[in-house]
């Protein structure tokens, strides 16, 4: 029986195998020039495929969960991790991911899985409008570039600065978790809050991010496995995909200027929303709107 149950879990499509493949491939191909932002992209091409959202969302956060803990790790031997920092904003992250997971959970069991899926496509097309809009600011010289940084900073600020108050800290905790269960993507708010509220340097912010979002996305791929929304099969072939991406990669020598970095970035956000534009009325006539 555990045995059936495990190929069940695992069981998926060839074609769509195939397609998950691809998709983690050129995730972990993209990560090289966007970053992690590549990963916003993955949650909306996976309901595109007729993935249920919870399923999307989950199956996003457990494949990059090793990937955060790697780059901890390495940024921290940088001195580019805040560990201090990062424990007391995990700790509303957490608060943040638990909260978020219920709700869709309630609105997925309690109304439907296209209400749930209209929940997160509306999360998708804010985060999407808002983090794309920025990239095309940056491409149309709109906003002041920012400045270099040192290759490591190894001291990072001390938790005593009076700027690091508790509402502060709770706002970007909750901030990184609610964002996480929505996009599966928690640094996209977190770190600008950061570097903004906090005023600490991008290096030490994009670091000790990498650590609070492994920790709020480990939260959130337990708490969904145990409500029975995560597919094995999924996040196991985004993995494998992303890791082969991932090392080509690393033996590229293609470098791109920031500017057409920010670019692409942008045009894919744009292409997502418009698709996610597009499947909103699908959802809305689901639940007789």
């Amino acid at each position: 029986m555990e045995t059936a149950a495990l190929f069940s879990l695992l069981a998926v499509e060839p074609g769509q195998a195939l397609a998950l493949l691809s998709v983690g491939f050129f995730s972990g191909l993209a990560s090289r020039f966007v970053g992690s932002d590549g990963a916003l992209l993955l949650p909306a091409l996976l309901m595109s495929m007729g993935i249920p959202g919870l399923t999307a969302i989950s199956s996003t956060m457990a494949q990059r969960v090793p990937k955060l803990l790697i780059g901890a790790a390495h940024r921290g031997r940088l001195g580019q991790v805040n560990e201090g920092l990062g424990v007391r904003l995990a700790l509303w992250a957490a608060a943040g991911v638990l909260g978020g997971v219920a709700f869709q959970h309630f609105v997925q069991t309690q109304v439907g899985v296209a209400a749930s899926n209209l929940c997160l496509s509306v999360a998708m097309i804010v985060v999407m409008v808002w983090l794309g809009g920025r990239a095309m600011r940056h491409v149309m010289g709109h906003t002041s570039p920012v400045p270099q940084e040192p290759a490591t900073d190894r001291h990072p600020p001390s938790l005593s600065s009076p700027r690091f108050s508790a509402v502060q800290l709770a706002r970007i905790g909750l901030s990184n978790g609610l964002a996480t269960a929505a996009v599966a993507v928690g640094g996209v708010v977190a770190v600008p809050a950061m570097v903004r509220w906090l005023n600490i340097p991008v290096l030490v912010a994009s670091g000790t991010d990498l650590l609070v979002s492994a920790w709020s996305s480990l939260i959130g791929v337990l708490v969904l496995y145990a409500l029975g929304h995560l597919h094995l099969g999924i996040t196991l072939l985004l993995l494998l995909g992303s890791l082969l991406g991932i090392q080509l990669s690393a033996v590229s020598r293609t470098h791109l200027p920031p500017r057409t970095v920010r670019l692409v970035l942008g045009l894919a956000m744009g292409i997502i929303l418009i698709s996610q534009l597009f499947v909103l009325p699908g959802y809305l006539d689901h639940l007789n709107y």
